[in-house]
């Protein structure tokens, strides 16, 4: 091959290309050289795929000079991958693309050197004005790459004010999911209803008049919006083909999907998002005489938030806690009260107690919390629930307890 290509050595676009075989992006000012017919059969008998952004530079004197910034493909778009990852992590945000593409000219010049440490030199031409062949790739690009997610709110939106956001972060609970904000709308709106009652009619008309950032295209179908109501049915009460919408008791829906979903703790995720969980005794010994008889009919011993189960967890994941830590959970604190002093705190929940999951938005949470302390009357929620049935037992272990290790 290297003896084919001999008679191409002479020519301009030979060292071109061979600095993009190397992954090396280049300056030329004039692109003829890559369109003659022998750069188009070097380019086609090495394989070479490049990309071309144009650029105008504005020097200290104010003249204007255009060059043309030669990519290996491969090189562009994986300078890309890391630019968008790098500007959304920063803003930890969603940006819209436009938003993100003015963004990325100025780490272009950085990255590249371009602007000369004297400062002589700036890029005047920003990746907005890139021509829309190139757009469309960057944008296939986006879509295909499995850490970025694209909304759009409307079938009608321009592309470049698409918003672009980072899949981590619906994991991690910072953005919610296109179904979330839906589901959450729909919420709003039966909550808001004077009856508390829609039809599938009136409910797709007020979601789509309500301002909303779901990330799927506008104006919502009625069709859409059942598949939203089917898949979270347990939340909701329909009748007559949908002419009759409303939403189940919050206290009632959260106790039956806790008193239902309980794995082991071992098998249990710890990773999970916001929501509501639930431990329960099933340990074959006794746990405490005076427990007996209720835990037979009821055996969730504690419910909580995610968020204020951090101690838990991080018990279960570090297998200890300092003292501080173990008082700061009114569970751990109970049970460090009531069972034996030589016992592994980590081992023995993993043996006995299983744990359930629901999860719910930030504002349930705080609405629904003790509601369902009050619903489920777990054995060691004691503070601000007067109605359970132990505290005085608790109180009494907790203060021998303390005395023992005073």
């Amino acid at each position: 091959m290297e003896n084919e290509l001999d008679e191409f050595k002479n020519e301009p676009f030979y060292k071109i290309f061979k600095q993009l075989e190397n992954k090396t992006p280049v300056f030329i000012s004039d692109l003829k050289s890559l369109k003659t017919e022998n750069a188009k059969s070097f380019k086609k008998s090495n394989k070479i795929d490049y990309i071309n952004f144009s650029c105008e530079f504005i020097e200290k004197d104010d003249k204007v000079v255009h060059d043309n910034f030669i990519f290996d493909k491969d090189t562009f778009f994986d300078f890309l991958n890391n630019s968008f990852e790098f500007i959304l992590s920063e803003a930890g945000n969603e940006i819209n693309l436009i938003g993100i593409l003015n963004r990325l000219g100025n780490l272009f010049l950085d990255y590249y050197g371009l602007r000369r440490n004297s400062g002589d030199k700036y890029l005047k031409t920003s990746f907005v004005q890139i021509n829309l062949p190139l757009f469309m790739q960057i944008y296939k690009f986006i879509e295909k790459t499995p850490k970025f997610y694209i909304k759009t709110n409307s079938a009608y939106e321009n592309a470049e004010n698409h918003i672009i956001g980072l899949k981590t972060w619906f994991e991690k609970g910072i953005t919610k999911t296109t179904e979330e904000i839906i589901l959450n709308g729909i919420l709003d709106q039966l909550n808001t209803a004077k009856s508390k009652t829609l039809t599938i009619k009136n409910l797709t008309f007020l979601l789509n008049v309500t301002i909303t950032e779901s990330g799927i295209p506008k104006p919502f179908n009625e069709e859409f919006v059942k598949k939203v109501l089917l898949k979270n049915e347990d939340m909701f009460i329909t009748e007559d083909e949908y002419e009759t919408i409303k939403i189940k008791d919050r206290v009632k829906y959260y106790s039956e999907i806790l008193l239902q979903n309980q794995v082991l703790l071992t098998n249990f995720d710890l990773d999970k998002k916001s929501g509501f969980i639930a431990f329960f005794y099933v340990g074959e010994q006794s746990l405490l005489e005076e427990f007996d008889e209720y835990i037979k009919t009821r055996s969730i011993l504690f419910l909580a938030t995610i968020e204020n189960s951090k101690i838990i967890l991080k018990l279960i994941n570090d297998g200890s806690l300092d003292k501080k830590e173990s008082n700061d959970s009114e569970f751990i604190k109970y049970l460090l009260a009531i069972l034996p002093s030589d016992v592994n705190m980590k081992n023995w929940l993993l043996q006995n107690i299983s744990v359930s999951f629901c999860e719910s938005s930030l504002e349930d949470q705080s609405l629904y919390t003790q509601p369902l302390i009050k619903e489920l009357s777990p054995i060691f929620n004691v503070k601000n629930n007067p109605g359970n049935l132990f505290q005085f037992t608790l109180e009494d272990k907790l203060e021998e307890y303390s005395e023992k290790n005073s």
